[in-house]
């Protein structure tokens, strides 16, 4: 929550495409999403999360999911109704009078209907819950609600079928072949068409409000219907779930005779089929599955795997599913992959990454992994050689030859995948120290190599120089290499700052250069600058001309790792909490710094490692080295900078009031609130964390600027009368500019004394008593 004083200073405010048969993995998400589950389908990631009591969930059950056109989720359970705000979970308790929902449904005006199994109808609108008594409706015990083309809310409850017109009249179908039954489903056609199914497995079909089919369970020769789907494409055809694990198509008016026939083994009883953008979805007792060109896909590994009951696809393309007995899972796309759980790898901390000829090698503190393009391991000479030698970075250089410097007494080993001979330098080869940090490709083709105990060159498979403190170099612990347009070697060290070496001359640069630390743990020079050299020291990210060192302005965390460049012109910092990510000229700026952050909430499988070196690809594909795997991204890639967010304000409350906004562009508040509190959201439920920023114009001086997640309500007290804007905003990472805004008009009753009019009469009786006072005294 951010509050607002204006008696004193103004404190600053704080796709779905194919879901194939990949393996998934584990991804541990913040306070309000549980474990996920991550996909790869086709170099896309799709992430599983499953909501819960342990993530917000009143309990762990949940019997129906709908999104209202503003953007909530609704959650209907035994508990009750919830709303989901993509950060919060909000309980509607018993003092609303809803206890036990069955079923939830939005209609084309945007209210919320709500079926109970207890108090029966109800519907909400502006935040106020009215429950429906009439003899119509027989059964307290709603199952299912759906609105028809004419506009009527159709209700199915355990003793058949109602009907609520437009103007809210309501009446039952009273055809004796329904009007007892219990209603298990409804859904309707392109065609106008109801199709529906009982509990006991007979299937049923209303037009204009009258029954026009009913086929008995036991004049099926499919067997019981336990979920019904109508085909878009075709009316009168439709797609009937058993309860015997089989989908059957055909047409209702022959009664589904010659029908076609599809198994969903391993998954069993059919609970609910939809369409949903061209494919066939299957909610099932012990699973979630697709057809694709006629054959049945079973998604594996997924968190929720228990009496899945319906399925549901939100603004953005997110699917989400629920269970009664394992609450809500949401299937969303995820722009990070997890590659170690793709190839079948344990757990492991990995140290660094290098691709060369679409082989993948993974350097761990447990010797090398080797993997082919089908992440199939590959044993060799390499991995004999190194067998479980911790390996500290791994590089290709420009003959194909590829470079592991072991933290061992192993040294420095190169590696020719041609021929696959394997070469050994160490201490007794002429290595300044057995125990090799890192190596970078100089332009003349020799290898620099920083060690623990100084750099070395190696040229034509010799070590032809050594720098150490002979040389100038008073601390021997070089921790990373760079090398300079103009040619100088630039040797990070672990704890006296940076040495340049050109030739046999060695400088220095540290603190009094303007370095925060002098323990340099990367150093970057910039593509797109051949003056800039980026540098991260152990307390912040820095860049670099002419030997003077700068801090980047507002960066918000310390302990970073490492960083890449993407074609867009941004930066991708790797940490210890993340990944963040900054348009170059915003770092460079010295201003407000622009970026996005993700995180394990955002889909990241695994965090970087500390010091480690991963790989970028020329197509823009990083592979992370992660403490506990490899993590794939593609930083080129800009789907989630124009997600389809929906901004909104609901509702404001003056005090204890509810005021509604109903989408429109102004709203009134009464002249006597002294507390205006605004609740601003930003809808999105993929893994993204966009950047919002805020502002109540004429009163705030500028705009308050946060992460998504951290947007709340925002508190004003003591406002004065008059007109306000509030403006809130999604900011684009590429400009930092705003590529959404919506604005709302706040008009604010002036009280007595803030009517000009109250101040003219003031003004006038007090020059009436001044006169009649003067003419008193003379």
């Amino acid at each position: 929550m951010n509050s607002h004083d204006s008696r004193f200073c103004r404190p600053f405010a704080l796709f779905f495409a194919l879901l194939f048969m990949f393996q998934s993995l584990l991804v541990f998400s913040g306070a309000d999403e549980s474990a996920a589950t991550d996909i790869s389908v086709n170099g896309a990631g799709y992430a599983a999360v499953l909501y819960d009591s342990s993530s917000g969930l009143p309990t762990s059950e949940a019997n129906a999911v709908a999104q209202s056109s503003d953007g909530f989720i609704w959650i209907g359970g035994y508990s009750g109704l919830v709303r989901y705000d993509g950060n919060h979970f909000l309980r509607y308790d018993s003092s609303y009078g809803v206890t036990s929902v069955m079923c939830l449904f939005v209609d084309s005006e945007d209210r919320l209907w709500i079926g109970t199994n207890d108090n029966g109808l109800a519907v909400m609108k502006d935040n106020e819950i009215r429950f429906f008594a009439d003899d119509a409706i027989k059964s307290s015990f709603i199952r299912v609600i759906t609105e028809d083309k004419n506009g009527n809310i159709v209700v199915g409850t355990t003793e058949g079928v109602a009907f609520i017109d437009p103007d809210g009249a309501i009446r039952a179908l009273e055809d004796e072949k329904i009007k007892n039954e219990y209603i298990y489903e409804l859904a309707v056609g392109e065609d106008g068409v109801i199709y529906g199914d009982t509990l006991n497995g007979s299937f049923f079909a209303i037009s204009d409000m009258k029954l026009s089919e009913f086929i008995d369970a036991g004049e099926l020769e499919i067997g019981m219907v336990n979920t019904v789907c109508p085909d878009p494409d075709r009316p009168g055809y439709v797609w009937l779930g058993t309860q015997n694990g089989e989908v059957w198509y055909g047409n209702a008016a022959t009664g589904f005779k010659d029908s076609e026939r599809y198994s969903i083994a391993p998954h069993r009883t059919a609970n609910c089929i939809r369409m949903i953008e061209g494919r066939l979805w299957v909610c099932a007792d012990n699973g979630v599955g697709f057809f694709s060109n006629g054959e049945y896909i079973a998604l594996e590994n997924l968190p929720m795997t228990n009496s899945v009951d319906s399925i549901m696809m939100d603004h953005e393309g997110n699917l989400w599913f629920t269970s009664s007995r394992q609450g809500v899972m949401k299937i969303a796309k995820n722009r990070f992959t997890d590659l170690s759980l793709m190839a079948g790898l344990e757990p492991t901390v990995v140290n660094s990454t290098c691709l060369k000829d679409g082989v993948l090698y993974i350097g761990t503190d447990d010797g090398p992994i080797v993997l082919d393009e089908d992440y199939n391991r590959i044993e060799n000479a390499l991995t004999e050689t190194l067998g479980h030698v911790r390996i500290r970075c791994i590089m290709a250089d420009s003959k194909g030859l590829i470079w592991f410097s072991t933290y061992s007494d192993t040294g420095l080993v190169c590696f020719d995948p041609k021929n696959g001979a394997v070469t050994m330098f160490n201490k007794e080869s002429g290595l300044a120290s057995d125990r090799a940090r890192s190596t970078i490709e100089l332009s003349d083709g020799s290898i620099a190599v920083a060690t623990n105990s100084g750099v070395n060159i190696i040229k034509d498979q010799k070590i032809v120089k050594t720098y150490d403190s002979e040389s100038g170099l008073s601390n021997l612990q070089i921790l990373c290499l760079a090398q300079s347009a103009d040619g100088k070697l630039l040797c990070g060290s672990d704890g006296d700052g940076i040495y340049v070496i050109d030739g046999d001359d060695v400088s220095h640069i540290g603190k009094a250069d303007g370095l925060t630390s002098e323990v340099v743990l990367r150093l970057r020079c910039d593509p797109a600058d051949d003056s800039l050299c980026w540098i991260i020291t152990s307390n912040a990210v820095e860049y670099m001309r002419d030997g003077k060192a700068e801090s980047v302005c507002d960066f918000p965390y310390t302990n970073n790792f490492d960083m890449y460049f993407d074609s867009l012109g941004r930066i991708w910092v790797l940490s210890s909490n993340g990944v963040y990510v900054s348009p170059r000229e915003s770092m460079l700026s010295g201003q407000n710094l622009e970026y996005t952050f993700y995180d394990s909430e955002c889909g990241i499988p695994h965090i970087a490692t500390a010091n480690s070196f991963s790989f970028l690809d020329d197509d823009g594909t990083l592979y992370i080295a992660c403490s506990t795997g490899v993590t794939t991204v593609d930083i080129n890639d800009v789907s989630d900078i124009g997600s389809d967010l929906r901004l909104a304000v609901p509702y404001l409350t003056a005090d204890d009031k509810y005021i509604a906004v109903n989408g429109a562009d102004s709203v009134d508040v009464p002249d006597d609130c002294k507390r205006l509190t605004i609740h601003p959201f930003a809808f999105t439920y993929s893994l993204n964390n966009p950047r919002i920023s805020y502002r109540l114009e004429v009163f705030d001086d500028s705009a308050f600027e946060i992460d998504r997640r951290d947007l709340g309500e925002v508190v004003y007290t003591n406002l004065d009368g008059g007109t306000y804007t509030f403006v809130l905003s999604v900011i684009n990472p590429l400009t930092g500019e705003a590529s959404q805004t919506l604005r709302l008009t706040i008009n604010k009753g002036r009280r007595l004394h803030e009517q000009w009019w109250f101040w003219a009469i003031v003004t006038l009786a007090a020059i009436i008593c001044v006169i009649i006072i003067e003419r008193i005294l003379h």
